[in-house]
């Protein structure tokens, strides 16, 4: 099983036969190193969203269309994705459990602003972690997120093998809080998201990569566009 970047937050999770997207952002995703029509012909089974804004919810609804895949949201945008795109999405809630085919999904808060107003309609929803499990290895997605004393549970219940979390700073966390945020969970691996994509979000994320090996003994990575690490 590969965890495999496809720049931004979009990650995907690929088995032997499977695909699970999750963030999946590829229109205007300027180092995405994936087309809408490559990602259509894969055999995907979900799509795992962590939260509304548009880098993140990026071409779900086109992927949908072209592959039927199933689509499991946090329960708040059930509405939305009803009454604005006439699909039925699989909901769940903060701490529950989703069993979703060979994968299941767990839900937690992500300190990060949130909400949709569309057409004078709003929508309240919330932004979430997401702990995937498939085959007992556990992947952890934090979406967009500050830094937040929970990351600690995940160590000390759910154990996560890889994890990914964001450090462009401005809408997430900064350079200590990636350090202590992987510090806090513990993962075997972790590897950056969110930074780069456009000038506001730079970093120097080798010097982030350098604050997690001197302060953790999870293996820091730093992922380019199509790189994996196996899982």
């Amino acid at each position: 099983m590969k965890i495999i970047r496809h720049w931004h937050s979009f990650v995907e999770i690929q088995t032997d036969i499977w695909s699970y997207l999750v963030d999946p952002f590829i229109t205007g995703n300027p180092k995405c190193d994936v087309t809408l029509e490559e990602i259509s012909q894969k055999q995907i089974l979900w799509i795992f969203l962590t939260h509304w804004h548009a880098d993140h919810i990026g071409d779900t609804v086109e992927i949908y269309h072209a592959t039927q895949a199933w689509i499991v949201w946090e329960y708040g945008l059930r509405d939305y994705f009803s009454q604005k795109h006439n699909i039925n999405i699989i909901a769940g809630s903060l701490g529950g459990t989703i069993q979703c085919g060979e994968a299941t999904i767990k839900f937690f808060n992500a300190p990060h602003w949130w909400g949709i107003m569309d057409n004078a309609l709003a929508y309240k929803c919330m932004s979430t972690w997401l702990l995937i499990t498939i085959d007992w290895k556990t992947f952890y997605h934090a979406g967009d997120t500050s830094l937040t004393y929970d990351m600690k549970l995940l160590w000390e219940y759910h154990k996560v093998d890889v994890a990914c979390v964001p450090i462009g700073d401005i809408y997430t966390m900064w350079i200590e809080d990636w350090a202590i945020a992987v510090w806090f969970i513990k993962p075997k691996i972790a590897f950056p998201i969110h930074f780069d994509t456009w000038d506001k979000l730079k970093v120097d994320s080798e010097k982030r990569a350098q604050l997690v090996h001197q302060n953790t003994q999870s293996e820091a990575k730093i992922l380019q566009p199509g790189e994996f690490v196996n899982l």
